[in-house]
């Protein structure tokens, strides 16, 4: 049989780690709900910053063929 004390002690022991290992999983839910709103943040940035480099390519090649419009229009040169 255990004794009184022993079990009393026991008992506050097994409170403070329950109670410890409650204050983690709080803390952890808050970490991974703060994760989560970054990571759908950085996966719109990502998606913005995708749709913006195909706008500067699309440019880019638009402006590449005019100067080759323009450089077939320049007289030659012997």
């Amino acid at each position: 049989m255990l004794d009184a004390g022993f079990a009393g002690t026991y008992h506050c022991r097994m409170l403070l780690e329950l109670e410890q290992l409650a204050e983690r999983i709080a803390q952890l839910t808050e970490l991974t709900g703060r994760l989560r709103t970054e990571n759908q943040t950085l996966r719109q940035d990502l998606i913005d910053a995708q749709v913006e480099l195909r706008s500067l390519r699309s440019r880019l090649d638009a402006a590449r063929q005019r100067i080759e419009a323009l450089i077939e229009k320049l007289p030659a040169t012997e």
